[in-house]
């Protein structure tokens, strides 16, 4: 039902702003976490219909370096390295899509995210943390310590990409690994080392196991604070990539504060066409 009730929305809201003049310039930036294939070929297919044509972020990169005028382009990114997203590779190799793909490395060596616990029917009973957005405003050394909690009691089966798995995605040329620290922490809840250690080990020990330099990062949740982007700078990443809902513009966009706007992986066509073309946030916070 609620599925529908969005749908319906998303029409209306898309009936009734195609009356409205829009201004559409700049780079469509968009990303997914987990989608199915359909919903991903649907709106890649949208997006070729539109005319877009897809960019790496290295040419997004020299694009915003060299403040080249551009029209009708689009980046498309992923974050956290889910499994599910292998099954997306014939469609991208179809289409001939350059996607970026930021990975956290513990998951990688884990094989789960923490998010996954917190998330847990029964997770309550053993941390007293009620919502994962309780969780998500903890000290990160307080999320750490009610995790491995979970972890003691819990059993997933591997969600994320295997280090094979990612080094088979590293040899497609149509495929960016980049960074999203090692744990997933929300870095504005976390102090200053453990800010230096996430997004430096993580950028090392990708470039190692890759064999070439990652210079691409998207902070985890979309948190970050001045000190991140300092940090960030620091480490050596030439991008950084957030949350913001909006459209990147050659001459202004900050390269460490990339904006994207977020698909629903659960949502519809119609809300994703109109989150794409930035109606839906006129009339609804992020959720």
């Amino acid at each position: 039902m609620k599925y529908i009730l969005k749908e319906s929305i998303a029409i209306f809201l898309l009936i009734f702003n195609s009356f409205k003049y829009h201004k559409n310039e700049g780079i469509l930036s968009i990303y997914f976490h987990n989608p199915s294939k359909k919903l991903f070929t649907k709106i890649i297919k949208w997006l070729l219909k539109n005319e877009y044509r897809f960019i790496s972020t290295k040419e997004l990169e020299l694009i915003l370096t060299n403040q080249i005028k551009t029209h009708k382009l689009a980046c498309i990114t992923f974050d956290d390295g889910w499994r599910q997203n292998l099954e997306l590779i014939d469609t991208i190799n179809s289409f001939k899509i350059p996607i970026t793909i930021f990975v956290s490395t513990q998951p990688v060596i884990d094989g789960n995210f923490w998010f996954e616990y917190a998330r847990l029917n029964k997770q309550y009973l053993h941390t007293g943390i009620k919502t994962i957005k309780h969780f998500k405003k903890l000290p990160n050394s307080v999320l750490t310590e009610k995790v491995l909690i979970l972890k003691n009691h819990f059993s997933l089966k591997r969600a994320c990409i295997s280090k094979e798995e990612l080094l088979e995605l590293n040899k497609n040329e149509l495929i960016t690994i980049g960074s999203h620290t090692v744990t997933h922490p929300i870095l504005k809840q976390c102090p200053k080392n453990t800010q230096e250690y996430e997004l430096g080990h993580s950028k090392s020990l990708l470039s190692k196991w890759l064999e070439k330099e990652v210079e691409y990062l998207a902070y985890p949740n979309g948190d970050f604070e001045n000190e991140t982007i300092s940090l960030a700078k620091g480490c050596g990443y030439k991008l950084g990539f957030t949350t913001i809902a909006d459209n990147i513009q050659e001459k202004t966009t900050d390269p460490y504060l990339i904006p994207r706007y977020s698909i629903n992986d659960n949502g519809g066509y119609y809300e994703n066409i109109s989150k794409i073309k930035g109606i839906w946030q006129k009339y609804f916070k992020k959720k």
